[in-house]
């Protein structure tokens, strides 16, 4: 049974070796150890390569070669994971303490997606903690996702709906959790502690990318969602536009007050 239980963390790094021995030294320094590790480096030439073949002997698999990009690097360690449980953790990125592994190991018990919480450390190195719902809905999926680095990803999900999209760059682990809950209906579970520190100075989180990130949500909008699940984000944004109209006309008649008196 512990077998069933083994996870695949996979971790993709490109010229961060920095970045990449903070990760690598937080999931070596776990008290459980009966996971595999894998380390897809997309041909690094910081010293990243030598640093991981320093430390080969602890890991299960790594590699450094040209990739096309974020998501053909992860699904290339999709591709050598054999545990049950895939966790997604990128250079950068560490667990919130040395024995996190152990206390959430039992709580993976088939449901397929588990997801914990997140401490964020923005460019400025301000710490936030961001705790996510129990409950899932649309609309909040669409909006914020789920926390890609603490989530543990039941393996064949991405037998029965395929790997990480290669065509988009940004979103493709968002449009992968869309179509597992809403689309596949798969079960989900949530673990009410931090699992990850994220490093939020990646691709995925630069205001650079903000209209790149918009146009692959609109793509996978007309492209993959299902009639009702499309009249339910319509209707949710339409809903948050009156909201924030109404919101804007209260505070405009408060200050007209104000300005009068």
């Amino acid at each position: 049974m512990e077998n069933l239980m083994k996870i695949s963390i996979i971790t993709i790094n490109l010229n961060n070796r920095e970045g990449l021995e903070k990760t690598v030294e937080s999931v070596l320094a776990q008290t459980w150890r009966e996971f595999e590790y894998i380390v897809i480096d997309g041909a690094s030439t910081d010293g990243s390569a030598d640093y991981l073949s320093q430390t080969s002997n602890e890991l299960t698999y790594w590699i450094s070669e040209k990739d096309r990009g974020i998501y053909h690097a992860m699904n290339k360690g999709i591709d050598k994971a054999t545990g049950q449980y895939l966790l997604f953790l990128n250079s950068g990125d560490y667990l919130a303490n040395n024995r996190i592994l152990e206390q959430v190991r039992s709580q993976l018990t088939g449901d397929g997606i588990i997801y914990g919480d997140l401490t964020l450390v923005n460019r400025n190195g301000m710490v936030v903690t961001k705790e996510y719902p129990d409950h899932l809905t649309l609309s909040f999926v669409w909006e914020q996702s789920l926390p890609h680095p603490a989530s543990f990803i039941r393996r064949d999900l991405f037998d029965r709906l395929g790997k990480y999209n290669e065509k988009d760059g940004i979103t493709s682990d968002w449009q992968f959790f869309m179509l597992a809950l809403f689309s596949l209906r798969t079960d989900y579970k949530h673990l009410k502690q931090e699992v990850t520190v994220f490093d939020m100075t990646g691709i995925c989180n630069n205001p650079d990318n903000l209209r790149r990130t918009k146009k692959e949500k609109e793509q996978f909008f007309r492209r993959k969602m299902s009639y009702t699940d499309k009249l339910s984000i319509t209707l949710y944004y339409r809903w948050r536009w009156v909201k924030e109209f109404k919101s804007k006309v209260v505070k405009y008649i408060i200050g007209y007050g104000t300005r009068q008196e």
